[in-house]
């Protein structure tokens, strides 16, 4: 549990920093609240696919980090094709700054995953 809230505020900062600086580096009312949408479904399924990560990496690591991937696979696919219609937000906007979020957060998340105990070494 404890590593799922560090990886949350960590994940957390970081999203909030990529889209503070991105929305003061694109105007526009429309472009914002893509990047700000986006910002929050990133931070969601962050949450979720770390959880499953968790639940399947003491069985097999790469299990787990498949199974997170998929997880943000489909909700890419998902706010690509019913959000942007849905929500009416530019699409490329919208989809480049999920991209950008899950790729960020996705690079830190091996910092907060259990190292597996090393074998036992015979002498």
């Amino acid at each position: 549990m404890k590593r799922i809230f560090g990886f949350a505020a960590a994940s957390g900062a970081l999203i909030a920093l990529i889209a503070t600086l991105s929305v003061l580096a694109f105007p526009g009312a429309e472009t914002q609240r893509a990047i700000i949408t986006s910002a929050g479904v990133a931070f969601v399924t962050q949450a979720i696919s770390f959880g499953i990560v968790l639940l399947l990496a003491p069985a097999n690591v790469f299990a787990g980090w498949g199974a997170g991937l998929l997880v943000r696979v489909i909700t890419f696919a998902i706010h690509g094709f019913l959000g942007v219609r849905i929500l009416g937000l530019p699409a490329d906007v919208s989809l480049i700054s999920l991209a950008a979020f899950f790729f960020a957060t996705t690079l830190i998340e091996p910092l907060f995953i259990p190292q597996p105990p090393a074998p036992a070494r015979a002498n």
